[in-house]
């Protein structure tokens, strides 16, 4: 069994019953369900989708992370590192500009940061404490 998100879309609605979960609607428009299945069961809701002319896209969640795994290592061959410390940083973001969470977030989101003591420890080791 793994954890799947399941992206329905279009056709006619329907439901279905998995044991041990709460059942599953589909109403004809797009509907995304996570849960926790063994691959039979995904080929099953696969083809209750496509009888009821839905299409049907499955994701397991290690496929998810795996690909978002290699994005972020991608990204980081390709952009580099102002310092060798930014990697392991409390503060490293790879979704911000200039990769960096003490810059790129939101002043609410990072006051909340420093109450964690990972982030003022981090803060104390920063060679660029003064910008980026």
């Amino acid at each position: 069994m793994k954890v799947w998100t399941l992206e329905i879309t279009g056709g006619n609605p329907f439901c279905i019953e998995v044991p041990h979960h709460p059942l599953l609607e589909h109403d004809g428009g797009k509907s995304v369900w996570h849960t926790n299945l063994d691959i039979t069961q995904v080929a099953a809701i696969r083809d209750v989708a496509i009888q009821n002319g839905a299409t049907l896209n499955a994701f397991a969640e290690t496929d998810a992370a795996k690909v978002k795994e290699m994005e972020l290592a991608q990204k980081m061959q390709t952009e580099g590192w102002k310092t060798a410390q930014c990697p392991l940083c409390y503060f490293c973001d790879m979704t911000v500009p200039g990769r960096c969470g003490r810059f790129g977030w939101h002043p609410q989101v990072l006051a909340s940061a420093m109450k964690h003591p990972k982030a003022v420890e981090s803060l104390a080791k920063c060679p660029l404490k003064s910008g980026t």
